[in-house]
């Protein structure tokens, strides 16, 4: 009788998983050590990417060049890519960079190779400029070391699939380390700037962590595995192996 409960009780946690469409709860952190404990789940892997290994590679669409030219760059556990176009901006940036700075400066992160992005928010997703990072395998949480090339980058995520749009997440851009928490997978992300019209907003990125999924993991899975989890508490208090208050 107790074994029926509690797999009923499983089958509901995954029932209302698949029927009930919500808005994506994300927790932001600024430090990566209390954001690495937050971001732990059962059956999860932390992957990190400094770009140590990778060489410079070009990243900017050319002027006049169709959208989404830019070539796909694979760094591991998720690649990016350049969308869009970068008319007027002075700058032939690059995807993999180190420092320092093609402009000039001594612009860099921790001394080493780096991520380098720009991008814009234009009125037209023809005109706009955004940098696309897409993991292999469905993540919950994502961290990394920001730094702005200017003064006063204001940066958002745009995590996919949408719940039914996209979550706009803002990024703390010159504070160092910026990670969130995510209640559901993300598959898919898109740097863009925050303002419509603004300049291009220039940034750099390194020491990049992701919790994800297991292989073949999704959605299905991470309910399965909150599901498991719930029944496994359930299963310990009928049985007597965890204490209750009360008792």
């Amino acid at each position: 009788m107790r074994h029926g409960i509690l797999f009923g009780v499983l089958v509901l946690i995954i029932g209302v998983g698949f029927s009930t469409v919500h808005a994506r709860t994300i927790t932001t952190f600024d430090n990566r050590i209390v954001w690495e404990a937050a971001s732990v789940r059962p059956g999860t892997e932390l992957l990190t990417v400094n770009f140590n290994s990778l060489a410079e590679q070009t990243f900017a669409v050319p002027d006049g060049a169709a959208p989404g030219s830019a070539p796909r760059v694979d760094v591991g556990p998720f690649f990016l890519q350049g969308f869009g176009t970068l008319t007027g901006l002075p700058l032939d940036l690059d995807i993999i960079d180190a420092p320092p700075l093609e402009a000039g400066g001594a612009f860099q992160i921790n001394g080493s190779t780096y991520a380098l992005m720009s991008v814009t928010f234009e009125e037209s997703s023809d005109t706009s400029r955004i940098v696309i990072m897409g993991f292999d395998r469905p993540i919950t949480a994502f961290g990394a070391d920001f730094k702005e090339a200017g003064t006063g980058a204001m940066v958002d995520l745009l995590l996919f699939p949408g719940d039914p749009s996209p979550a706009r997440v803002p990024v703390t851009v010159n504070t160092g380390f910026f990670g969130f928490v995510s209640d559901s997978p993300i598959e898919l992300m898109h740097f863009t700037a925050r303002t419509e019209g603004s300049e291009s907003e220039i940034f750099g990125l390194d020491n990049v962590s992701i919790r994800a999924l297991p292989e073949g993991g999704g959605t299905f899975t991470f309910i399965l595995l909150g599901g498991a989890l719930v029944l496994s508490v359930l299963w310990r208090c009928g049985t007597g192996l965890v204490s209750r208050g009360g008792a």
